[in-house]
């Protein structure tokens, strides 16, 4: 594992001027735009595994994915929430589940930033 260099986002926001900010803005969502084009056959953690999303973490491993359909993974959202089985398949049969799926960032945070010279360095995983 290779050590990062910079600050982390959240340490610095506050003492840089509104350009800067815009600029780093504009530099993020860029590199998220380049993610969203990296296409994927499965919803899942890059290895393959189980999906992180905190709202995974309350139901049994074998239900978290990795999915090979979004309507798979609007299932497990839905095991994981208290509404009545009625009202779950009722909502489930509403959604749409043909989005393309593609490369993202599951846990982003200012503090997974890491800035050198007002510029964006570094994106923690």
């Amino acid at each position: 594992m290779a050590h990062a260099q910079g600050h982390p986002l959240d340490t610095v926001w506050d003492t840089l001027k509104v350009a800067k900010k815009e600029e780093l803005s504009l530099q993020l969502h860029a590199f998220f735009g380049q993610l969203g084009q990296i296409h994927g056959k499965y919803i899942g953690s890059v290895d393959r595994g189980l999906c992180c999303h905190p709202k995974f973490m309350k139901i049994p491993e074998q239900k978290r994915g990795p999915f090979e359909t979004e309507q798979q993974m609007n299932e497990a959202f839905a095991y994981s929430s208290k509404i009545s089985d009625p009202v779950k398949s009722y909502k489930l049969s509403n959604l749409h589940s043909q989005h393309k799926v593609v490369f993202s960032h599951g846990n982003i945070r200012m503090n997974h930033v890491l800035v050198v010279d007002g510029r964006v360095q570094t994106i923690l995983d």
